[in-house]
């Protein structure tokens, strides 16, 4: 058969080379890379605006117990608590215990904003839930957020996170928050609520609380 015959059985006979093959795999492949990243960034987005209505959703709560109370919950353990267990997510824990104690239950947050993530308990019930479990409020990420209270400015916590890409265990000291411009504290009269933001670290440019992030 002649080489012009090969070539027009072929073209009649269709399919694709190994080749040909190979180049549509490596076509569908960056469009697919292309997809993922797009798609990644959109959930991105869309967990920073969980976020900060997560934060505008618990910030309501405070305001209605400061209402209630005649100050914002502490961010320390109340002579009541005893001491913590240990040294992690304090702030946030000292939190779950004041908001969700019997008269306030939760002041309308609900049980979907609860993480444990250092897996620690109390020695006695001290709630309106059941579970000895010492939860924290968490993020959209599931890792806690820091918390607080105007009277606790200027202590150093310390908090755990987990990496929601990488499932690795990180830990940061957290502060609250001063102005970059003159060096006051942020809500000085109220609270700092803090998500460590999509890379679970605190103290980065990603984190969200309830103030301006540029502050």
């Amino acid at each position: 058969m002649r080489l012009c015959d090969r070539v027009r059985a072929r073209a009649t006979r269709g399919g694709f080379t190994l080749i040909e093959l190979m180049g549509v795999i490596l076509i569908l492949s960056i469009l697919m890379y292309f997809l993922v990243t797009r798609l990644s960034g959109v959930d991105v987005a869309v967990k920073i605006k969980v976020a900060r209505e997560k934060i505008e959703q618990i910030a309501t709560a405070l305001h209605e117990y400061e209402t209630d109370k005649g100050d914002f919950p502490r961010s320390t353990f109340l002579a009541d608590w005893g001491q913590p267990p240990n040294n992690l997510n304090v702030g946030v824990e000292a939190l779950y215990l004041a908001l969700w104690q019997k008269g306030v239950d939760g002041q309308g947050l609900g049980e979907d904003l609860l993480v444990n993530s250092d897996a620690d308990a109390t020695a006695k019930r001290y709630t309106v839930n059941a579970s000895l479990e010492l939860f924290e409020l968490k993020d959209p990420w599931d890792n806690p957020m820091a918390y607080f209270q105007h009277s606790d400015f200027g202590r150093k916590d310390h908090y755990t996170t987990a990496n929601a890409e990488t499932g690795e265990a990180l830990e940061s000291d957290v502060t609250a928050r001063k102005s970059t411009k003159t060096g006051n504290w942020l809500n000085p009269h109220s609270f700092q609520l803090i998500s460590a933001g999509p890379d679970a670290t605190f103290g980065t440019e990603d984190d969200i609380g309830n103030f301006e992030s540029g502050s």
